[in-house]
């Protein structure tokens, strides 16, 4: 008999969920365990409940993070468990609009002279002068650097779109530079399709924990005082495209935005 976690991983798969949303649901399960300190297929809504405010109100949670982790424990009662996920019993939280903090040139300047790593460097230059997501960047293949076209290939990011973004001359000599430095290809079992940042077991790639970890204390080594986030190296790539004068349309294509309404938000 499967475990839990292996049905889960099993209905993630069949549902074709991005690996950096399975990643993220495992992730959000286990800390919903410990906190509760019994298996989940034990754990009800009520407690549930208690746990997302918990995250809300005690760890100071964006109510949009705590809507993250309502989705991986509805994933897991409606399609694993088989249970019912009553939409009133376990609203949404109202999410704020709020504008997207964006770094100036100068402060762009001050963050990656504050980046000691060849490895985190590569990381998030790609996050500003490609404009993408955290998990978009740690999945990366090296075959994904496509240097005779001057193009990134973007595999299943958000709700599993492929899409291509600009390479620009500055970044790839950049991770040339990283390639050659810290040759991320050796250890990794599959030599011909290696991942471009391996993590710790370099079988798979990096997770998103340790660029979190490594972008907060650069931030303070830095001394910005804007709260900022990995995102925010994206927010900026979108908002000084525009202020350069590249069209709205072209920005929404390499953001990978389904509608032209979330990329306004940087008029």
């Amino acid at each position: 008999m499967r475990s839990l976690r292996e049905r889960m991983i099993r209905q993630m798969k069949l549902r074709n969920l991005a690996p950096s949303t399975q990643e993220y649901y495992l992730w959000a399960l286990s800390r919903l365990e410990r906190h509760c300190g019994k298996p989940l297929e034990r754990i009800g809504l009520e407690e549930i409940r208690d746990y997302l405010l918990y995250l809300h109100e005690t760890r100071g949670l964006t109510p949009g993070s705590v809507n993250s982790y309502s989705r991986a424990f509805r994933f897991l009662y409606q399609s694993v468990l088989n249970r019912p996920w009553p939409q009133n019993g376990i609203p949404a939280a109202r999410v704020p609009k709020k504008l997207p903090v964006v770094l100036a040139p100068s402060e762009v300047v001050r963050f990656f002279d504050a980046v000691k790593s060849v490895k985190y460097r590569s990381i998030f230059q790609i996050m500003y002068a490609a404009g993408l997501r955290i998990g978009e960047v740690a999945s990366l293949r090296a075959r994904d650097i496509d240097s005779a076209r001057m193009v990134i290939d973007v595999r299943q990011g958000k709700n599993n779109k492929d899409r291509q973004v600009m390479l620009s001359k500055n970044l790839l000599v950049s991770l040339r530079e990283y390639w050659r430095t810290c040759k991320p290809r050796k250890g990794q079992a599959n030599q011909k399709d290696p991942w471009l940042f391996p993590g710790l077991d370099p079988q798979a790639h990096i997770t998103t924990d340790p660029i979190r970890k490594v972008y907060r204390k650069v931030r303070r080594q830095a001394r910005i005082k804007k709260k900022m986030t990995p995102h925010t190296l994206r927010h900026s790539f979108a908002t000084h495209l525009l202020e350069s004068g590249v069209d709205l349309r072209t920005i929404q294509v390499l953001l990978g935005h389904s509608s032209i309404s979330s990329t306004a938000i940087y008029t």
